[in-house]
């Protein structure tokens, strides 16, 4: 790969910090950021996360 080829690839490759923090703050309980940042096995975790302990207060289940 040529210099050039290789800088473009890491220009399309490269995240935003700010991006990032902007998921973070407003879809970080979902894991937005994960995703974004290229990391889908903890968003994936996140997510479940998530959707599990919210679920639990809705299934009925005794405190």
């Amino acid at each position: 790969m040529t210099a050039d080829r290789a800088y473009a690839q890491y220009d399309i490759e490269k995240k935003s910090l700010v991006v990032a923090y902007v998921l973070w703050a407003f879809l970080g309980y979902v894991g937005a950021h994960r995703f974004y940042l290229g990391r889908p096995l903890s968003g994936m975790f996140m997510l479940m996360l998530y959707s599990i302990s919210m679920n639990i207060p809705l299934s009925g289940l005794p405190r």
